[in-house]
C-alpha cells in the first residue's frame, strides 16, 4: 500500500463512507501493465494507516472484484476493487492459496 493514500471520497447511501487507497503490485510478470490500482474501501471510519508498514503488504478484508467493459476503442475488460476494512499482512508462507466464493445471488451487485 502507498503510505497516505487512504482517502475520503464519498459518502455512501447505505450510511458508510467510501475510502479509496492505492496500492502496487510488485509482480515482475506484469511486464508493461501498469503495477498501481485503487482499492474502494466501505467503512464506518477511516482506516488507520499507523499499523500499516511503509510500501508494506496489506490484507483486504471482503475484497471484491468486479469487471466491466470500457468503451474505448479497443474495448477492454477493467477491474473494480472493492473491501471492507484492510490490515497489515501476515508473513508469507510460499503455500497459501486465495479463497474464491460466489455470493448467494450469483455476484450480482
Amino acid at each position: 500500500m502507498v503510505p497516505g493514500s487512504i482517502t475520503l471520497v464519498s459518502e455512501g447511501h447505505t450510511g458508510q463512507q467510501v475510502y479509496e487507497c492505492r496500492v502496487v503490485d510488485g509482480n515482475p510478470a506484469l511486464k508493461d501493465r501498469a503495477h498501481d490500482t485503487v482499492v474502494k474501501i466501505l467503512a464506518d471510519q477511516k482506516p488507520s494507516q499507523a499499523s500499516m508498514p511503509r510500501f508494506g503488504r496489506v490484507e483486504f478484508d471482503h475484497l471484491t472484484i468486479t469487471p466491466y467493459v470500457t468503451d474505448q476503442n479497443p474495448m477492454r475488460i477493467t477491474y473494480s476493487l472493492r473491501a471492507t476494512g484492510l490490515h497489515p499482512a501476515a508473513a508469507p508462507t510460499g503455500g497459501e492459496q486465495a479463497i474464491w466464493t460466489v455470493p448467494p445471488n450469483g455476484g450480482a451487485l
